[in-house]
């Protein structure tokens, strides 16, 4: 069921039951995968009763986003996104594409978590905390947080530790550099969405990128330096086939390796970063032609 309201609290907060994520989707036996890609499933009749200040996912990332917490007053519950509402029919793909797979068809008067956007499409919270990518002009962004209690789902492949010894050219340590909580950068990071980009800048009507890894990276008690070119220093190398949830990301000049953006790796392809191009901080794809020409590192 995506975007229904399902159930009410006895403190007046409403449920509400995520999409289908996408990695479950590509986990189906490979005979079913391309049906399912081309099929759009009908979707059920969508629940128009009015929101409340305060509506409950159960599921995704336990995190915090940058507008104020209204109503929320379970301490263990954190922001996942902001509520939006289907405003017609509309489907949700599996990237930032519409020829990319359509995981499903969503009817007016829908719903969703609302994590990110990039250009003209909003990043739409999936059930184990990955995003699925809905057309902005089909979605009517409203007032009002979604928040979540639920343990966050990453799956990741199962990697050998890094020793090391790995080099990509630039400056690193021997050992990884950050080793706390993941899931504490993640929430910390998700207190910045919809923060102005401001070159410079480093406060809430303005951030840039290295001020905004330096900011959630300092909260989480390991320092790091103001611009991005000096950061690569701190923490292992990571190859790009190997990135994980909390990895540093690097981008910049590819022929002269000069370095000019960075943004924190959250899993499955995509990473938040205070982003020029989205004018704030957003969540972004790895696979975006942008990122895929800039790419040059990262650090773990």
């Amino acid at each position: 069921m995506i975007g229904a309201i399902s159930q009410t609290r006895a403190d007046g907060s409403l449920t509400l039951e995520l999409p289908p994520s996408a990695a479950s989707i590509a986990e189906r036996a490979a005979e079913r995968a391309r049906q399912a890609a081309e099929r759009i499933p009908e979707a059920p009749k969508a629940n128009t009763q009015a929101p409340r200040q305060q509506i409950a996912a159960s599921a995704g990332r336990t995190t915090r986003a940058s507008y104020p917490s209204r109503g929320q007053s379970n301490p263990s519950e954190r922001v996942v996104g902001r509520l939006g509402q289907i405003e017609r029919t509309a489907v949700i793909y599996r990237s930032n594409s519409s020829k990319s797979a359509k995981l499903s068809s969503v009817p007016a008067g829908t719903y969703l978590a609302i994590q990110g956007e990039t250009g003209t499409w909003y990043g739409i919270l999936m059930a184990d905390g990955s995003l699925g990518y809905l057309h902005k002009q089909n979605v009517k962004v409203l007032d009002y947080q979604v928040v979540s209690n639920g343990a966050p789902v990453q799956t990741q492949p199962n990697y050998a530790p890094l020793t090391g010894d790995y080099n990509d050219g630039l400056p690193a340590s021997k050992t990884a550099y950050f080793r706390g909580d993941t899931q504490s950068l993640f929430r910390e990071a998700y207190r910045y969405l919809g923060i102005p980009y401001h070159f410079g800048g480093n406060a809430v009507n303005g951030i840039d990128c290295s001020a905004f890894v330096m900011d959630v990276f300092q909260t989480c008690g390991y320092p790091l330096p103001r611009h991005s070119s000096d950061q690569t220093a701190y923490g292992l190398a990571v190859p790009k086939d190997q990135l994980q949830p909390g990895d540093r990301l690097y981008f910049g000049n590819q022929a002269t390796r000069n370095i000019s953006h960075t943004g924190l790796y959250i899993g499955n392809g995509y990473f938040i970063h205070a982003s020029s191009a989205a004018h704030g901080v957003a969540v972004s794809h790895l696979s975006q032609p942008l990122y895929q020409r800039m790419y040059i590192c990262a650090r773990r």
